[in-house]
């Protein structure tokens, strides 16, 4: 199927969405097991859509995340979660594609050391899939929503975070960015995504993604763990 019928058919699911969730909300409590079910339907088809077409992903991605970000802007909560599990779904499908795996294994093994080399096609692809976490944790009025953004972060790096090479400084200006948040929740999910880089993930980081940048904007990787412990003893004491 040629690329311009499958977004044809992400956009008919996407209306069907939008209908149900606009059904949805007009309603309190959770949404009728009918619209529920319908917009599950969307999103588990589009969530499909996209694993089947990995090869050919970055043309079909903002179609499928801008819909799910969409959806976590819903005043109902339970559609909220439907997207936010959506969101990690399809985020951790990515990262987890032949596509990136055989790019991560040619990065260990030394065979992209050239910068004239790289793939720059991957580099957008990388970036596009987590800086929607960025801006989802900074422009969301729920704090389901923000937590929910730290949480994917946190599989992420679990998951993933071998392989991450060009997304490193979205993702320390946000987990910077937590540590000026009142709540609790947040600053705890913040510290755990941080402890996951410091203990796991650092050998990965790429040296311009640690260095003189980060340096100018006052993080240092001791000095950001420390700083954001800080905060979490300070805020749960």
């Amino acid at each position: 199927m040629h690329v311009a019928a499958v977004k044809s058919l992400l956009s008919a699911l996407r209306q069907l969405s939008h209908q149900c969730m606009s059904a949805a909300v007009s309603s309190f409590g959770p949404p009728s097991s009918q619209k529920s079910g319908s917009i599950c339907f969307s999103l588990e088809r589009m969530l499909s859509i996209l694993v089947n077409n990995m090869h050919r992903v970055g043309p079909l991605w903002n179609e499928v995340i801008c819909h799910f970000i969409e959806l976590t802007d819903s005043s109902n909560q339970h559609v909220r979660t439907i997207a936010l599990n959506a969101m990690d779904q399809s985020i951790s499908a990515v990262l987890g594609s032949n596509q990136v795996q055989e790019y991560a294994s040619s990065k260990l093994q030394g065979a992209c050391n050239d910068v004239q080399t790289e793939n720059i096609e991957l580099r957008s692809l990388e970036c596009a899939v987590i800086s929607p976490l960025k801006v989802l944790y900074s422009s969301a009025q729920n704090i389901d929503v923000r937590a929910g953004s730290l949480k994917i972060l946190l599989h992420v790096l679990e998951r993933h975070g071998e392989k991450l090479h060009y997304s490193w400084p979205n993702i320390l200006e946000l987990l910077r960015s937590v540590a000026n948040a009142a709540e609790k929740d947040l600053i705890t999910l913040g510290f755990q995504n941080l402890r996951v880089i410091m203990n796991d993930g650092l050998l990965t980081v790429p040296a311009d993604s640690n260095g003189n940048e980060l340096d100018e904007e006052g993080l240092s990787d001791s000095n950001a763990l420390m700083s954001l412990e800080h905060i979490v003893l300070r805020t749960l004491n």
